[in-house]
């Protein structure tokens, strides 16, 4: 490896030549020469071999090198240097530290800083703004040292300079991340945690959210030192259940849902669901990232449902066992008439239900006494006549029909339910049983039966499918408020998290856009005076073609010629990097819509357009596929009245879900014959209804996925990477915000085609 010498190195070479021979003038012994002569030679030995070392350290050294004299001009300046702060070792010989590499605004302070670090005998270390050539503020970590010489006066000093702008920029974007993240935690409807189970059994959790101690009244810091403390809170009677399904799922790897009673500090029993999945890592322990929320009101709600469910299974048996009763009674009186024909009369008299008797041809021969009782009539109204005028006339065939099938069958029959006319004009509900009485060639020659009234009865239990409706009512609109209670929840979970978005999008947009308008407005003149300066230059050649040497010679250093073709240029690329920025700035701006959040008239294609700018990085081709294409066939649209920020949102969910497809479809094919796109149309139907289409020609959506494309929290993308929440949001916003509609057409292989139907105006 060959050694570049300074000018400092070059001169203590040629102080040891120079005592070198003057040695050999000198009339003295030999052996002292000859000893004086070895001890030069060991120094020039022992300066190679730490120049050696000295050069080895600098090319190989991310820091550069840089030394000053007590003047603060630059003495010596290595390649890295040059790297970091873009001048050459010629440009910054000589010149002044501070102005040279300061900026104007803390240029005074620096100073004293240098003036007094050549007054100290010791090296100190600081963190500084500096100043690159092109104009660029970075921010620079140095290491300064005082050199002295042997009477020891500071003649200069020596810096190390270390270039930490990336990691300072790195770290603000971490403390902002931290920032968004413990928002996002707090804002959170229950804990968030990360439970581990190592190998020997030991169970922690590496960390857990502040609105722990809300649900269990304990400090998330003392569950971060001791775990034990929430495991400890399952209740004795589910522990075993939760300790069975920790254990189930991490056997399994599948996700972790349980629930049951957890006790709070201070003995309060709160209902916890807890969902979470379980990840192995290398060490073979098991963490789960999860959620546990509480719904001790839902099970309250479950318990009061339970309960009245039970309630009416109580009255229903009781009712049953009072029928079977009745049934028993009956039984019991028809055997009494069958043991003893003398007992009838006195039976019957005092029976509580009409018995009856009537012919074949349904003239009434006997009625019990409790027939005035029951219907109103005197018995001698009806004896000898049909009984047909005392059924409802839409009971009728059912009563033909009942003593049908005793005439066919010959035998009892029971259970006839019908109602009577009663004499005051009202209904009676009763319930009948009949035989037949057969001569001795079997044909029936009248028909004997009980009538009961079950009037009561049957408003007993008109009353009780009344109440069991209202139930199933009542359970029907509990299950659909809790319904519409999980989908404003997650709506207003991804409403917060677009809002925080639109915010941070807006004051980035705004904080870009001062900076880059002033470099944008300001780019026109420095060109002009650039050109005026160029021309003056070509003036000053064509009338003094001859300049001074030392002229001569700072043109051929700096290249002359190739800065005045080349400056020109620069400015050009400037001027169109200041264009894109300001294009990405209005397209954030588009995007965020924070002063829309009202119905107002909208620009549809703006916000097409600042979605797909938004979303360029993942147009564009990468290493593993190739660009996709988006062919926007718009419409003439005239501005709608919408709100634009969610419509907004609505174009990044189907875009972003087509770029999937799409990158997943590029998996499975060869690149070669294959061309990703998105087609965006918009027009104008002729019910004057704006229509967006966004199509691919991905993988397309099979039927039993589409039918639960719009539900809340269903997703087909990996963990992590969908909440299943985007369409379904999608969805409400253009129904319910828009009263529009939101369609798919798709099928396996074929793409997917997204069709948004909105009114143009609002009121319509």
């Amino acid at each position: 490896m060959s050694i570049i010498f300074s000018d400092s190195d070059v001169f203590l070479h040629q102080s040891l030549a120079t005592i070198k021979n003057q040695i050999a003038t000198l009339n003295i012994n030999s052996d002292l020469k000859n000893s004086i002569n070895d001890n030069l030679k060991q120094i020039k030995q022992l300066i190679l071999f730490q120049q050696h070392k000295l050069s080895l350290l600098s090319k190989h050294n991310v820091l550069g090198l840089i030394s000053w004299n007590p003047d603060f001009e630059i003495t010596d300046w290595d390649d890295t240097a040059s790297d970091i702060f873009g001048y050459t070792k010629q440009e910054a010989i000589g010149c002044h530290a501070a102005e040279l590499l300061v900026p104007e605004t803390v240029r005074k302070q620096v100073n004293q800083i240098i003036a007094a670090l050549v007054k100290q005998e010791e090296g100190v270390h600081s963190i500084n703004e500096n100043l690159t050539k092109s104009g660029k503020i970075i921010t620079c970590k140095w290491y300064n040292l005082p050199i002295q010489d042997l009477e020891g006066n500071v003649i200069g000093v020596i810096a190390a300079v270390e270039d930490i702008t990336a990691s300072k920029e790195m770290e603000i974007a971490l403390n902002r991340s931290e920032a968004r993240f413990k928002k996002l935690v707090a804002n959170v409807p229950g804990v968030i945690y990360q439970f581990s189970l190592e190998p020997n059994g030991t169970m922690s959790f590496p960390y857990i959210s502040d609105a722990c101690e809300e649900l269990f009244e304990i400090e998330a810091e003392e569950v971060l030192q001791n775990g034990s403390l929430l495991i400890d809170a399952v209740h004795p009677e589910d522990r075993n259940d939760f300790l069975k399904s920790v254990a189930v799922s991490a056997q399994t790897l599948e996700r972790w849902d349980w629930e049951g009673r957890m006790k709070a500090y201070t003995g309060e029993l709160k209902w916890v669901r807890g969902i979470s999945r379980p990840e192995l890592l290398d060490s073979g322990a098991i963490i789960w990232d999860g959620l546990l929320i509480d719904v001790s009101e839902r099970r309250k709600i479950q318990s009061t449902l339970e309960q009245t469910q039970a309630e009416l299974e109580s009255k229903v048996t009781e009712r049953t066992a009072h029928l079977q009763q009745e049934i028993y009674e009956r039984k019991a009186v028809e055997i009494a008439l069958t043991e003893s024909e003398a007992n009838f009369r006195s039976i019957v008299e005092n029976a509580n239900d009409i018995i009856y008797s009537f012919s074949p041809d349904g003239l009434l021969t006997y009625l019990s006494p409790k027939f005035t009782d029951m219907l109103g009539y005197e018995i001698e109204e009806f004896i000898g006549k049909s009984f047909a005028p005392l059924v409802h006339p839409e009971d009728l065939l059912t009563c033909q029909n009942f003593f049908n099938l005793v005439a066919k069958t010959g035998k009892k029959q029971a259970g006839l339910q019908i109602r009577l006319i009663h004499k005051n004009g009202s209904y009676v509900w009763v319930t009948s049983n009949a035989s037949p009485v057969l001569n001795a060639e079997g044909e029936v020659i009248t028909f004997q039966g009980i009538t009961r009234d079950i009037t009561s009865t049957k408003q007993t239990e008109a009353a009780l499918r009344e109440s069991e409706a209202q139930l199933r009512s009542s359970t029907r609109e509990l299950q659909e408020t809790l319904d519409s209670l999980k989908r404003t929840q997650s709506q207003l979970v991804q409403t917060e998290k677009m809002s925080s978005l639109g915010q941070l999008v807006a004051g980035v947009a705004h904080e870009i856009n001062n900076p880059v308008n002033f470099i944008y407005g300001n780019l026109r003149y420095a060109q002009a005076y650039t050109q005026d300066l160029l021309n003056i230059l070509a003036l000053y050649n064509k009338h003094y073609p001859k300049p001074n040497i030392e002229i001569q010679n700072q043109a051929e250093a700096v290249d002359l010629d190739f800065i005045q073709d080349d400056l020109p240029k620069l400015y050009t690329s400037m001027q169109v990097g200041a264009n894109r920025i300001r294009e990405i700035v209005t397209s954030l701006r588009t995007f965020s819509r924070l002063d829309e959040a009202e119905c107002k008239e909208a620009n549809i294609h703006e916000g097409i357009d600042s979605t797909l700018m938004i979303l360029e990085h993942r147009l564009k081709a990468k290493q593993n596929r190739p660009e996709i294409t988006v062919i926007k066939e718009y419409g003439n649209l005239p501005l709608v009245e919408c709100y634009a920020g969610q419509l907004n949102q609505v174009f990044m969910n189907l875009i972003a879900n087509a770029i999937d497809a799409l990158e997943e479809e590029i998996k499975n094919r060869n690149l070669q014959s294959f061309t990703p796109c998105i087609r965006i149309r918009t027009e104008i139907s002729t019910s004057n209804q704006l229509i967006i289409t966004i199509a691919d020609n991905g993988t397309g959506i099979p039927e039993k996925v589409k039918r639960l494309l719009f539900d809340p929290f269903y997703t087909t993308k990996p963990v992590g990477k969908g909440t299943g929440m985007g369409l379904s949001i999608s969805y409400q916003i253009i129904t319910e915000r828009h009263n529009g509609s939101l369609k798919c057409i798709s099928a396996p292989d074929h793409g997917a085609e997204f069709i948004i139907t909105i009114p143009i105006n609002a009121n319509s």
